[in-house]
Protein backbone atom coordinates (compact mmCIF):
# COMPACT_ATOMS: atom_id res chain seq x y z
CA UNK A 1 0.00 0.00 0.00
CA UNK A 2 1.50 3.11 -0.75
CA UNK A 3 1.55 6.13 2.00
CA UNK A 4 0.86 8.80 -0.86
CA UNK A 5 -3.02 7.28 -1.19
CA UNK A 6 -5.31 9.84 0.47
CA UNK A 7 -7.38 9.54 3.24
CA UNK A 8 -10.68 8.49 3.71
CA UNK A 9 -12.15 11.45 5.92
CA UNK A 10 -15.67 10.69 7.82
CA UNK A 11 -17.21 12.57 10.90
CA UNK A 12 -15.55 9.72 13.79
CA UNK A 13 -16.93 9.25 16.81
CA UNK A 14 -13.96 7.31 18.13
CA UNK A 15 -11.61 7.71 21.24
CA UNK A 16 -8.46 8.35 20.50
CA UNK A 17 -8.31 8.35 16.43
CA UNK A 18 -5.56 10.96 16.37
CA UNK A 19 -3.57 7.81 16.36
CA UNK A 20 -4.59 6.16 13.60
CA UNK A 21 -6.77 7.02 10.43
CA UNK A 22 -9.28 4.84 7.72
CA UNK A 23 -7.73 5.04 4.40
CA UNK A 24 -7.19 3.17 0.93
CA UNK A 25 -5.03 -0.31 1.20
CA UNK A 26 -5.07 -1.35 -2.28
CA UNK A 27 -6.30 -4.92 -2.64
CA UNK A 28 -7.69 -5.03 0.77
CA UNK A 29 -9.89 -2.20 -0.03
CA UNK A 30 -9.71 0.06 2.89
CA UNK A 31 -7.73 -0.27 6.17
CA UNK A 32 -6.31 1.18 9.20
CA UNK A 33 -3.24 3.03 9.62
CA UNK A 34 -1.11 4.18 12.58
CA UNK A 35 -0.52 8.09 12.25
CA UNK A 36 1.86 8.34 14.92
CA UNK A 37 4.54 5.74 16.63
CA UNK A 38 2.49 3.54 18.73
CA UNK A 39 3.92 2.01 21.55
CA UNK A 40 3.32 -2.01 22.89
CA UNK A 41 0.43 -1.86 25.21
CA UNK A 42 -0.78 1.30 24.46
CA UNK A 43 -4.35 1.97 23.66
CA UNK A 44 -4.75 3.03 20.09
CA UNK A 45 -8.25 3.84 19.96
CA UNK A 46 -11.62 3.22 21.68
CA UNK A 47 -14.62 2.88 19.43
CA UNK A 48 -18.35 2.89 19.94
CA UNK A 49 -20.72 0.93 17.01
CA UNK A 50 -23.20 2.56 14.61
CA UNK A 51 -25.52 -0.40 14.61
CA UNK A 52 -26.13 -3.32 17.07
CA UNK A 53 -28.10 -5.85 15.64
CA UNK A 54 -29.81 -8.46 18.64
CA UNK A 55 -29.99 -11.15 15.91
CA UNK A 56 -28.26 -10.73 12.49
CA UNK A 57 -30.28 -13.39 11.16
CA UNK A 58 -33.64 -10.96 11.60
CA UNK A 59 -34.53 -9.62 8.36
CA UNK A 60 -36.69 -6.90 10.05
CA UNK A 61 -34.28 -6.11 13.14
CA UNK A 62 -31.48 -5.16 10.46
CA UNK A 63 -33.72 -3.54 7.98
CA UNK A 64 -35.54 -1.16 10.46
CA UNK A 65 -32.59 -0.09 12.32
CA UNK A 66 -30.66 0.34 8.98
CA UNK A 67 -32.76 2.63 7.65
CA UNK A 68 -33.36 4.64 10.67
CA UNK A 69 -29.36 5.27 10.41
CA UNK A 70 -28.88 9.00 9.60
CA UNK A 71 -27.17 9.50 6.29
CA UNK A 72 -23.81 10.97 7.99
CA UNK A 73 -23.74 7.82 10.28
CA UNK A 74 -24.96 5.36 7.62
CA UNK A 75 -22.03 6.18 5.34
CA UNK A 76 -20.05 4.46 7.34
CA UNK A 77 -21.31 1.17 6.85
CA UNK A 78 -22.09 2.04 2.91
CA UNK A 79 -18.51 3.02 2.02
CA UNK A 80 -17.14 -0.07 2.96
CA UNK A 81 -15.21 -2.16 0.55
CA UNK A 82 -17.58 -5.41 -0.49
CA UNK A 83 -16.03 -8.16 -2.84
CA UNK A 84 -17.72 -9.69 -5.25
CA UNK A 85 -17.14 -13.37 -3.50
CA UNK A 86 -19.13 -11.53 -0.36
CA UNK A 87 -21.52 -10.31 -2.01
CA UNK A 88 -22.59 -13.48 -3.45
CA UNK A 89 -22.70 -15.61 -0.43
CA UNK A 90 -25.08 -13.15 1.11
CA UNK A 91 -26.91 -11.54 -1.64
CA UNK A 92 -29.47 -14.16 -2.92
CA UNK A 93 -31.15 -15.01 -0.10
CA UNK A 94 -31.76 -11.58 2.01
CA UNK A 95 -32.58 -10.14 -1.48
CA UNK A 96 -35.73 -12.63 -1.28
CA UNK A 97 -36.10 -11.88 2.58
CA UNK A 98 -35.73 -8.45 1.63
CA UNK A 99 -38.08 -8.20 -1.31
CA UNK A 100 -40.90 -10.50 1.15
CA UNK A 101 -40.37 -7.24 4.11
CA UNK A 102 -41.39 -4.92 1.43
CA UNK A 103 -44.00 -6.43 -0.01
CA UNK A 104 -45.43 -6.96 3.13
CA UNK A 105 -44.55 -3.78 4.45
CA UNK A 106 -45.55 -1.39 1.38
CA UNK A 107 -48.63 -3.65 0.58
CA UNK A 108 -48.38 -2.38 -3.20
CA UNK A 109 -47.11 -3.06 -6.69
CA UNK A 110 -44.19 -0.98 -8.58
CA UNK A 111 -45.63 -0.46 -11.74
CA UNK A 112 -42.78 1.17 -13.07
CA UNK A 113 -40.85 -2.04 -12.57
CA UNK A 114 -43.89 -4.35 -12.79
CA UNK A 115 -42.29 -6.15 -10.32
CA UNK A 116 -44.58 -6.27 -7.04
CA UNK A 117 -40.93 -7.42 -4.99
CA UNK A 118 -38.48 -5.33 -6.47
CA UNK A 119 -37.98 -1.57 -5.29
CA UNK A 120 -34.56 0.33 -5.66
CA UNK A 121 -34.16 0.33 -1.97
CA UNK A 122 -33.69 -3.45 -1.40
CA UNK A 123 -30.52 -3.41 -3.77
CA UNK A 124 -28.77 -0.66 -1.26
CA UNK A 125 -30.09 -2.81 1.84
CA UNK A 126 -28.65 -5.92 0.40
CA UNK A 127 -25.34 -4.10 -0.22
CA UNK A 128 -25.04 -2.82 3.78
CA UNK A 129 -26.44 -5.82 4.89
CA UNK A 130 -23.82 -7.94 2.94
CA UNK A 131 -21.31 -5.59 4.52
CA UNK A 132 -22.48 -6.10 7.86
CA UNK A 133 -22.35 -9.47 7.90
CA UNK A 134 -18.52 -9.58 6.69
CA UNK A 135 -17.69 -6.41 9.19
CA UNK A 136 -19.30 -6.44 12.49
CA UNK A 137 -17.79 -7.93 15.68
CA UNK A 138 -19.24 -9.76 18.84
CA UNK A 139 -18.78 -10.33 22.70
CA UNK A 140 -19.62 -13.72 23.57
CA UNK A 141 -21.15 -12.66 26.76
CA UNK A 142 -23.98 -11.28 24.76
CA UNK A 143 -24.97 -14.34 23.12
CA UNK A 144 -26.23 -13.41 19.01
CA UNK A 145 -25.55 -9.53 19.51
CA UNK A 146 -23.23 -8.02 16.84
CA UNK A 147 -21.99 -4.54 16.13
CA UNK A 148 -20.94 -2.73 13.57
CA UNK A 149 -17.71 0.20 14.17
CA UNK A 150 -16.70 2.87 11.63
CA UNK A 151 -13.28 2.43 12.47
CA UNK A 152 -12.69 -0.73 14.25
CA UNK A 153 -14.89 -2.47 11.26
CA UNK A 154 -11.93 -1.06 8.85
CA UNK A 155 -9.61 -3.26 10.61
CA UNK A 156 -7.72 -6.24 8.33
CA UNK A 157 -6.41 -9.28 9.12
CA UNK A 158 -3.25 -11.18 9.82
CA UNK A 159 -2.19 -14.53 11.48
CA UNK A 160 0.36 -12.08 13.00
CA UNK A 161 -1.24 -9.19 14.12
CA UNK A 162 -0.18 -5.87 15.97
CA UNK A 163 -2.98 -5.28 17.63
CA UNK A 164 -5.77 -6.69 19.69
CA UNK A 165 -9.12 -5.46 20.94
CA UNK A 166 -11.95 -6.35 23.56
CA UNK A 167 -15.64 -5.72 23.84
CA UNK A 168 -17.01 -4.13 26.48
CA UNK A 169 -19.40 -6.26 28.67
CA UNK A 170 -21.82 -2.75 29.26
CA UNK A 171 -24.77 -1.77 26.72
CA UNK A 172 -22.56 0.53 24.79
CA UNK A 173 -20.65 -1.98 23.25
CA UNK A 174 -17.12 0.06 23.29
CA UNK A 175 -14.23 -1.97 21.83
CA UNK A 176 -10.60 -1.05 22.79
CA UNK A 177 -7.73 -1.25 20.83
CA UNK A 178 -4.37 -1.94 21.94
CA UNK A 179 -0.96 -2.28 20.33
CA UNK A 180 0.22 -5.66 20.65
CA UNK A 181 4.33 -4.44 19.86
CA UNK A 182 5.57 -1.19 18.61
CA UNK A 183 3.44 0.43 15.56
CA UNK A 184 5.76 3.13 13.86
CA UNK A 185 3.37 6.20 12.19
CA UNK A 186 2.19 5.44 8.53
CA UNK A 187 2.36 1.30 9.35
CA UNK A 188 -1.05 -0.81 8.24
CA UNK A 189 -2.63 -1.99 11.86
CA UNK A 190 -4.15 -5.57 11.85
CA UNK A 191 -5.64 -7.76 13.95
CA UNK A 192 -6.28 -11.56 14.14
CA UNK A 193 -9.94 -12.24 12.79
CA UNK A 194 -9.94 -15.43 15.10
CA UNK A 195 -8.83 -16.09 18.33
CA UNK A 196 -7.84 -19.75 16.95
CA UNK A 197 -5.86 -18.37 14.55
CA UNK A 198 -2.86 -17.03 17.02
CA UNK A 199 -3.90 -19.94 20.22
CA UNK A 200 -0.16 -21.12 20.57
CA UNK A 201 -1.72 -24.15 21.73
CA UNK A 202 -2.97 -24.71 17.94
CA UNK A 203 -0.73 -23.66 15.70
CA UNK A 204 -2.82 -23.79 13.28
CA UNK A 205 -1.22 -24.96 9.52
CA UNK A 206 -1.64 -22.02 6.62
CA UNK A 207 -4.58 -24.68 5.28
CA UNK A 208 -6.11 -24.49 8.33
CA UNK A 209 -6.20 -20.78 9.03
CA UNK A 210 -7.17 -20.39 5.80
CA UNK A 211 -10.40 -22.30 5.94
CA UNK A 212 -11.02 -20.61 8.74
CA UNK A 213 -10.88 -17.05 6.62
CA UNK A 214 -13.18 -18.29 4.32
CA UNK A 215 -15.79 -16.89 6.35
CA UNK A 216 -14.71 -13.61 5.28
CA UNK A 217 -13.89 -14.83 1.70
CA UNK A 218 -10.03 -13.55 0.96
CA UNK A 219 -6.85 -15.56 0.75
CA UNK A 220 -4.68 -14.36 3.45
CA UNK A 221 -0.99 -13.00 2.01
CA UNK A 222 0.52 -12.07 5.68
CA UNK A 223 4.22 -12.71 6.53
CA UNK A 224 3.16 -15.81 8.07
CA UNK A 225 1.05 -17.30 5.33
CA UNK A 226 3.59 -16.34 2.41
CA UNK A 227 6.21 -18.02 4.84
CA UNK A 228 4.72 -21.65 5.03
Amino acid sequence: MSSQAKPITYPHNVLGIDKAEVRAAGNMGTGVFATKDIAKGEVIFIDTPILILNDMNDTEEFITKYLSLPEEIAQYLDNCYLSEAMRARYANDKTIQFQWWWKRNNNRIDMAEGNDYWHPLIDKVVRAYCIYATNNAGNSLKMDSTAFYPTFSRINHSCVPSSDWQIDDGPDYFVTMRALRDIPAGEQIFLSYDYRITDPNRMLSRAARQKILDTWGFVCSCPRCLQE
